[in-house]
């Protein structure tokens, strides 16, 4: 996805030249390194645009600004909207298949779910996680658990062929909800569905259905 930066300098910084830079994570994220976008001058005013800039890799990024030469005003990060995108075009060319090694400790919470059934959910959890029936750390199997907004369902599952599915009995709880996705769940985890990972996404794909899905912290575990 392209963009470009744009903002002002307060106080103002006349036909100076700044240097812009990007990092991900958010304002209340953990702090990750910058990397250098380019250099944009600002006018008389001290505004600037830059040029277009292209980010491939999904997430949520900040922008700052700073003087190209030393100076004692302090680094700025934006202060508006921030970068954040998944289910886009330019972001799905940075995903890899899926393994059970990759996806192990990991919790997904949909941002788009599309299907062309009107029974198709809303959102979507998933979580995986190694789990043994006999209660105790000997023979631990990789878990899959998920919820489509009702029940929350489990089973060991694989990533045979690049498809995430449930491979055993599956169990859960019983609870009657209005609005009932189990058994297209059940359906779609029993038959398997395309996993592919990168960065924080998770995006899984069935004939006619798409489903994109942010990492978040563990819950079911």
């Amino acid at each position: 996805m392209q963009f470009r930066v744009g903002g002002y300098t307060r106080p103002v910084l006349a036909n100076r030249r700044l240097v812009l830079s990007v990092r991900e994570g958010g304002f209340s994220g953990p702090m990750t390194d910058s990397e250098r976008l380019g250099t944009v001058k600002t006018d008389r005013k001290g505004r600037f645009r830059s040029k277009r800039f292209r980010i491939d890799e999904p997430g949520t990024w900040v922008t700052s600004a700073r003087p190209a030469r030393p100076s004692r005003f302090a680094i700025e990060e934006s202060c508006g909207p921030v970068f954040d995108y998944g289910p886009t075009k330019s972001g799905g060319r940075n995903m890899r298949p899926a393994t059970v090694d990759v996806l192990d400790g990991r919790h997904y919470v949909s941002t788009s779910v599309k299907g062309k059934a009107s029974n198709t959910p809303r959102k979507l959890n998933v979580e995986f996680f190694e789990h043994s029936s006999e209660g105790s750390d000997e023979n631990l199997r990789p878990t899959m658990v998920a919820s489509a907004g009702c029940n929350t369902m489990g089973a060991e599952y694989s990533t045979r062929g690049g498809r995430v599915r449930w491979i055993s009995t599956i169990e859960g709880t019983v609870v009657g909800c209005r609005n009932n996705y189990d058994g297209w769940l059940i359906k779609q985890m029993k038959s398997g569905m395309k996993a592919s990972v990168g960065g924080k996404w998770l995006l899984l794909k069935r004939p006619g259905i798409t489903v994109w899905l942010r990492r978040a912290m563990p819950v079911f575990s």
